[in-house]
């Protein structure tokens, strides 16, 4: 009786320490995603830079008066 009692606590935490770890695994799958999400806008931030500079002083055409 005891024994049984015991196997049975002994599963019950195993089963609570397997879903402890997969809580902590999707939390972490979904903290990469996030970081994965932020660098591609990053990137794609940038590219635009690239494609399309800001128009400054610089490329203004002179005006004569």
């Amino acid at each position: 009786m005891i024994l049984t009692l015991l196997l049975m606590m002994v599963q019950e935490y195993l089963e609570y320490q397997r879903q402890m770890a997969l809580q902590r695994m999707q939390e972490q799958e979904m903290e990469m995603r996030r970081r994965l999400e932020q660098q591609k806008q990053e990137q794609q931030m940038r590219a635009m830079q690239y494609t399309y500079p800001q128009v400054g002083l610089a490329h203004r055409t002179p005006t004569h008066r």
